[in-house]
Parts: structure tokens; C-alpha cells; sequence
């Protein structure tokens, strides 16, 4: 975890216990804190717009957990069954720009099995209580392969309302990335205005 000055209250994030004996750094400015240990492979930190006390963090194995400063984990129930493999899992996650008003989140996931797969985007709204994922549905899928590697995954709201995702070249198909008629190894993006359930985005 990390704070800014003579504070004590730790801030971000899950970590692991290589990262719990990290020591301060040499300057002062900050102070590094475990408050939870035990992912295996966390994935994706969510830091809620509405409430600095709880954060979000997706481990690739298909779960999302709401993790407290205080150290408590709550597992959510309510996300998409995700192709957990090598690279596939969860990934990514982010909060919509309106998010005090809709409560709505994005995540990224590998979506499909060993002969056809792909990275998808799903859409849901977080319960009131923080427990569980409402209202999902996938908004996106990218060009199936049958490889579980390179997936990408990262999301991330621009200005303008427009949410970009990576996508990865499934490590098979690193020349079709520099096509554009499909969308191995490429970033896509679209007004959040503009996404329906499902629909393309274009890249």
C-alpha cells in the first residue's frame, strides 16, 4: 500500500508477501503497508470513485473481490464465466465516468474454450452493499483464436466518455496485428453513449 506524507492511512492496494516486506522508500515521501495478502495472480485494481475505503481487485482465476483498508476481502458474485487458462482469466477493470449516478463497472475477460476464444467486455452494475454484480452482460467480443495466451485486457476511459480496451495478438496471430480487418493485437475503443449490448467497437 501506499500513502503520501506523515500520513498512516494506507491507500491502495492488494499485494502478495514479497511486497509486504518492502521497506520505505529512502526519501521519506512514502510508506509502503500491506493490508491484504493471499492472491495468487491479481489482476486488475479498481479504486471506487464513491467510497475510499473499498477497492475492487480481479484475480485472472475468475474472481472479483471488494477489498477494505481494513483488510477484510468480500468476494462478488455475479461476473461472467471466464475461460481461466495460461494468459485467459479476468483482467482489466474500470468504472463508468458516471458511475455515482449508474454504479456501473467494466471488466475484461477471456471468454470461450481451448479451440475458440477471445477477449470480451462485460458490463455491470455493483450493488448497493458492494457484494454483487447486477444487470451483466457481455457489451463486446473480440476475433476468436484457439490459443490462451496474449489476451490483453487493460480498459481505460478517456476524456471524451470513450472507453478503450487493449486487446492482445493471442502470441499465434502477431502478423494479423497489423491488419485491420480484425482485431488481434490491436486497441478499440467507443463512446459509452454508443454501447449497447451486443455491439462492435471499432478500432
Amino acid at each position: 500500500a501506499c500513502t503520501g506524507g506523515d500520513t498512516d492511512t494506507a491507500t491502495s492496494t492488494a499485494d502478495t508477501a514479497d511486497q509486504a516486506s518492502a521497506p520505505s522508500n529512502t526519501d521519506g515521501q512514502y510508506k509502503l503497508t500491506a493490508i491484504v495478502e493471499g492472491f495468487e495472480q491479481p489482476w486488475g485494481i479498481l479504486v471506487l470513485p464513491d467510497d475510499d475505503q473499498n477497492f475492487l481487485i480481479s484475480e485472472r482465476d475468475g474472481r472479483i473481490n471488494r477489498v477494505g483498508l481494513d483488510g477484510t476481502v468480500t468476494p462478488l458474485s455475479g461476473g461472467p464465466e471466464a475461460f481461466v487458462a495460461n494468459h485467459g482469466g479476468y483482467f482489466g477493470l474500470v468504472a463508468d465516468p458516471d458511475f455515482a449516478a449508474n454504479r456501473t463497472i467494466y471488466l475484461a475477460y477471456a471468454k470461450g474454450d481451448d479451440d475458440a476464444n477471445a477477449t470480451a467486455i462485460f458490463k455491470a452494475q455493483l450493488s448497493e452493499d458492494g457484494t454483487e454484480l447486477l444487470n451483466g452482460a457481455d457489451i463486446y467480443q473480440a476475433d476468436l483464436r484457439d490459443t490462451a495466451y496474449h489476451f490483453g485486457g487493460r480498459l481505460q476511459f478517456m476524456p471524451d466518455g470513450t472507453l478503450v480496451a487493449g486487446l492482445g495478438d493471442g502470441f499465434r496471430y502477431m502478423e494479423d496485428a497489423q491488419s485491420t480487418e480484425n482485431t488481434h493485437g490491436t486497441q478499440i475503443g467507443r463512446h459509452t453513449s454508443e454501447l449497447q449490448s451486443p455491439v462492435p467497437i471499432s478500432y
